[in-house]
């Protein structure tokens, strides 16, 4: 069948190629009036394929909705299609998940630390708290008493500073110029210095008790105070009879030799020590030697001439025979003499006490 205007003069009767599109413009897929029907196809066509395969589709982003994340990794330039942008979700997905993972082990870590953190406490002087409190509630109590303390300073000192400030306070305070303030009640103290005061009145009556600023503070004379002892020349020494363990055997006063110190019983012990006992001395010996004698006889000098006995009787059988003056006893035989060691000594005692410094013990009594 015969037709007019159909097409454009096409040398081959070839439909899509001589059929003009004589529709509006469509600058969304590029198709303008007069474009032959295989250019419509044929954009028509890549406009759906680009659409299949995401290059074509084009998204509008507004930039304030891309987080830092996801800016990082977004292609530097448009347009960004669909796949690129898809793309970048997917990464920034596992970037997410890989600090996810690092954050979940950061958690174990955090979630062991606290349970240490929140083991049982020794409160001690903190209020308000218990042993099992958390850290967060022990944290706060310590922080209370922190701020309680820092209230109740008025004024800090270094310790380089603490001695100065000690000297200016007693000078400064009538009170502290009393030695007992400064005395622990029922100490004796070894006191070197003067046992005057500042001023009149200052120092000790004539039993010892302490007047003006030596109030209440006695000489440890025995006779000062009831309560105070006379340490006059003796040395202190701790007492063995208190309560305690063994004690070492050099002075167990269950030994015998060892002495018992009992609190408030007389001095034991004296400046000089006497070796009354022989069984103190060292063993030791004494050797005396006597010649052997041999038999022997005596000769007495200046008797009478006349023939006698000394006994008085007559004849020759007396002890001793008067003959020419001289008297000869009979002989004793061999034999031997014996000796007598004589004794030395006086019995005197000798120094029994150790190097010692003088010193005045006082106490303060607080009665």
């Amino acid at each position: 069948m015969a037709c007019s205007n159909c097409f454009n003069g096409c040398a081959d009767i070839i439909s899509d190629q001589c059929v003009k599109y004589t529709g509006v413009d469509i600058p969304g897929l590029d198709i303008h009036t007069g474009d032959t029907l295989l250019t419509v196809e044929n954009k028509i066509t890549s406009k759906i394929v680009t659409l299949m395969d995401g290059s074509g589709i084009i998204p509008i982003i507004d930039p304030a909705d891309v987080c830092a994340v996801v800016q990082e990794i977004m292609p530097c330039c448009p347009p960004i299609n669909l796949n690129q942008i898809l793309t970048v979700f997917l990464k920034s997905i596992c970037i997410l998940n890989d600090k996810n993972e690092g954050l979940k082990s950061r958690i174990v870590t955090l979630e062991t630390a606290i349970t240490a953190l929140n083991a049982d406490y020794v409160i001690k002087c903190l209020t308000g708290v218990t042993v099992s409190s958390d850290t967060h509630e022990v944290l706060q109590a310590t922080i209370d008493v922190v701020c309680d303390v820092k209230n109740q300073l008025t004024q800090y000192v270094k310790i380089s500073d603490i001695n100065s400030y000690i000297q200016a306070y007693i000078a400064g305070t009538p009170a502290t110029t009393v030695y007992n303030t400064r005395m622990v009640p029922y100490t004796a103290e070894a006191y070197f210095g003067p046992l005057t005061g500042p001023g009149p009145g200052d120092g000790f009556d004539a039993n010892g008790a302490g007047t003006g600023v030596w109030a209440r503070v006695y000489i440890c004379n025995g006779s000062s105070h009831p309560l105070a002892p006379d340490l006059r020349g003796v040395a202190l020494i701790g007492a063995t009879s208190v309560v305690g363990g063994g004690m070492d055997p050099k002075v167990d006063p269950a030994i015998p030799g060892n002495p018992d110190y009992i609190m408030n019983d007389p001095i034991v012990g004296n400046n000089q020590a006497f070796l009354t006992n022989p069984n103190q001395l060292p063993g030791h010996t004494h050797t005396a030697t006597a010649a052997n004698a041999g038999a022997h006889t005596h000769s007495v000098l200046n008797f009478p001439t006349d023939r006698d006995t000394i006994d008085g009787g007559s004849g020759t059988d007396g002890k001793i025979v008067l003959f020419n003056g001289t008297a000869t006893t009979s002989s004793a035989g061999d034999h031997t003499h014996v000796i007598t060691v004589g004794t030395t000594g006086s019995s005197a005692g000798h120094p029994n006490y150790q190097p010692g410094k003088a010193t005045i013990y006082i106490m303060f009594i607080p009665l």
